[in-house]
Formats: structure tokens, sequence, C-alpha cells
């Protein structure tokens, strides 16, 4: 894809790639300086990933950033009237919920077929992380949607964490469908787990560090999803090229609680590109392009510094 991006850049008679890479694009970034540094012109990325680490280590990471935002979450639910488990103890909501789920699925009679009709504890802790993006920006899930979704869970309702099934929404509009993510994530990451013992193994390692997410993670959706996958990796794991040192300054912003790209993928990142300019946001969500907040100031900033916002 990174090739994609020079192709364009050369049709376009552009001397430089001007690039803000957020999330997945966070990974397409460094892979294009790795190819193509001389050609960067100004580059920043939010919401990092590392795409030089195993398997086993970047479950482990994610999997940890996940259970630290899950426990912001929480104490805010706990302390904000606007979200729907206000007054009550959020944790033990959700580990009675999660728990019924594991016992009994419970019935999502809101899905009309789109989703599945009842939900088990397991998709429950795969769905819930997703809506910790953000806590309520209205461009997707945020927090104040996953009090409610708990709050009607407790009360017999899980239809807000339901997962989607493949309709035919998805198959005229790909770019909408959850499956898409599955298609990168397997040409994109050695999937080298051999048996259910191998995964078995590394939900056991996982489970250690963090008990209640227990290993609920996309990368552990594309470890086991992509066993058996029919089609090769052909953009697995590798570090970047010594060529970046040919690049300019590149600016990387990754916040401290974000349930996806892990504070352990930032620093990874800034060690393999020399010219990397670290800023951490010290919050929650997601990137943070969208908050518009004083890690998007347009200007490079001194390395190593700390926003608020």
């Amino acid at each position: 894809m990174s090739q994609d991006h020079e192709l364009v850049r050369r049709a376009l008679q552009a001397p430089k790639l001007n690039f803000l890479g957020l999330s997945y694009g966070a990974q397409l970034g460094p892979q294009y300086v790795s190819l193509f540094p001389e050609a960067v012109g100004r580059m920043a990325l939010d919401a990092l990933v590392d795409h030089s680490q195993s398997e086993t280590s970047t479950l482990l990471a994610e999997a940890v950033t996940y259970e630290t935002s899950l426990d912001q979450f929480f104490t805010w639910c706990d302390r904000n009237s606007s979200c729907a488990l206000y007054g009550r103890n959020t944790r033990q909501v959700f580990d009675a919920v999660v728990a019924q789920a594991d016992a009994t699925p419970i019935p999502a009679p809101g899905c009309d077929d789109a989703c599945r009709s009842d939900v088990t504890g397991e998709e429950i802790r795969y769905n819930v992380q997703s809506y910790l993006r953000f806590i309520d920006l209205p461009i997707g899930r945020n927090w104040r949607d996953l009090g409610t979704a708990l709050a009607e869970a407790s009360q017999g309702n899980a239809t807000m964490l339901s997962s989607e099934l493949a309709t035919e929404t998805f198959s005229t509009r790909p770019d909408q469908s959850p499956f898409l993510y599955i298609a990168l994530g397997c040409v994109d990451w050695l999937h080298q787990a051999r048996s259910a013992i191998d995964l078995q193994q590394k939900l056991q390692m996982v489970r250690t560090f963090a008990p209640r997410s227990a290993g609920a993670s996309w990368t552990y959706t594309y470890q086991s999803r992509c066993l058996g996958w029919s089609a090769p990796v052909t953009n697995g794991q590798t570090m970047l090229d010594k060529g970046v040192s040919k690049a300019p300054p590149i600016l990387l912003v990754n916040s401290i609680y974000d349930p996806e790209c892990s504070m352990a993928w930032a620093q990874g990142l800034r060690e393999q590109l020399p010219s990397g300019v670290s800023v951490t946001r010290n919050g929650h969500g997601h990137t943070s392009y969208f908050l518009q907040g004083e890690t998007t100031t347009g200007e490079m900033v001194e390395d190593g510094i700390i926003f608020k916002t």
C-alpha cells in the first residue's frame, strides 16, 4: 500500500508526500518512510502501531492497554452523572453482566437479523473495546454509549453489545464492514499459532496481566481468525529499514489511555525512527486528532512533550 501512495505522489507530480496517518494509517506511514525516505514531506502519525513486534508481544501490549482504558471508564462512570450507571458500582455491574453472559447468553431482541440474537460473555469482552475509543465524541461508539449498553444488559437486553452479522449491506458497502479489518490483519500480521492449544497458551499468558478483558482484543482476533487463512501474509512484521534515517522530523502522537494502541507500541516505533518527535497526550481515547486539542497545533513541537488535551 505504501507503493500505492508513492504512485499517487508521482502521478500528481508532488515534490514530497505530506501525510497524516491515524491508527492503521500510523502503520502505513513508517512503511512509506522506510521505502521512500527522501520523498517524505510533512508527516504526522497519531495512535501508533509498531509493526515490528512479535504477535505475542503485540497481544500482551494491546490487552493491557485495553484493560487500563476499561478501568478508566469505570472510574469515570462512577463519578459522572451523564453515565447510565452513575450511582452504581460500574465494575461490579460489568463483572456481573459478563458472568451472566458466560453462564447463559443474554438476549439481544433489537438485532433484527443485523446482529446476533443473543450475546455471550466472550462477545461482550470483544465488543466493549470499540466503545472505549472516545468519552463523548459523536463519531462512533463512546463511553456514554457503553454505560447505556451495560445498564440495558444488566436488565436482560444486550442488543448494544451484540456482534454484527455479515449482511447484504456489508457486501454492497465493504468500507462499512467490520470484516474488512480481518482481511487486512490476515495479510499484515504473521499468525504463527498452529492449533487451538497454541491459542489457549496465548490467552493463559495474557489473562495473568489482563484478567478482566481476558485477552479479548483486535490482536487476538487476527491471531485466531487468521488461523488457516487462504491468502498469504504479504506484509508481515519487520523492522524499518535503516534508510529512515534520511527522513525529516516526523510527529509521533499517542494518548496514554488509548484502548487499542499501546504506549509500548509508541515507544517501539520511536526507537526505529531517528527523526521521530514524540508527543504524548495524558488523556483517553483512540487518536488525538479528532479532539482538536493541543496536539493539533500544526507546528512541530519539542520532542517528549506531554499535553493534557
